[in-house]
């Protein structure tokens, strides 16, 4: 989920849903483009950037949780419209880190959708723009680790690389990377 002007937005995998905290009740908002968020699929990450949503890097679902080519597509939620657009796809790849800063979106990490291994990769969005731009790599290939931001830095937690947990810790500076 993600919390634009403070009401919290929860996409499940057939629709949206506003919570209003102030009004403790939730709202059902328009449908999940059926294009990537179908019934098999799941596991998208989204995150809040300049008053809209982004919602990308989904997987089927099934036993080996196969990789789609769907997991480079991105889509853009506008809950003032409550409509979807669809963007500039992504480097197709599921488990990523994803957090905003700004009006930029940044996604690293995450299980690369040909290798079906960890990647490194970090590449930025610019949800006005609509473009992406490769960043400096992450220190290591990791999926499933938790991003925060604070003080305009993104600090990365835990998650795995494939063969182990892993404990670091890591501060990634948008200013220091242009």
């Amino acid at each position: 989920g993600a919390v634009v002007d403070g009401v919290l937005y929860l996409m499940s995998k057939t629709n949206v849903w506003a919570y209003n905290a102030s009004l403790d009740s939730w709202i059902q908002k328009g449908s999940m483009p059926d294009k990537i968020y179908g019934d098999k699929i799941s596991s998208a990450s989204c995150v809040a950037a300049d008053g809209k949503i982004l919602v990308m890097g989904a997987v089927e679902d099934g036993p080996s949780q196969t990789l789609l080519n769907l997991a480079g597509l991105v889509h853009v939620y506008d809950p003032v419209t409550d409509s979807w657009t669809e963007a500039t796809p992504a480097t197709p790849r599921a488990y990523v880190g994803i957090e905003a800063v700004g009006k930029n979106v940044y996604v690293a990490g995450g299980i690369d959708n040909l290798s079906y291994r960890p990647t490194n990769r970090m590449q930025v969005f610019d949800i006005r723009t609509g473009i992406w731009k490769e960043k400096a790599p992450m220190p290591n290939a990791v999926y499933n680790m938790a991003f925060v931001e604070a003080g305009g830095r993104i600090f990365f937690f835990k998650g795995t690389d494939g063969t182990r947990n892993v404990e670091e810790t890591w501060i990634y500076d948008p200013a220091v990377d242009p």
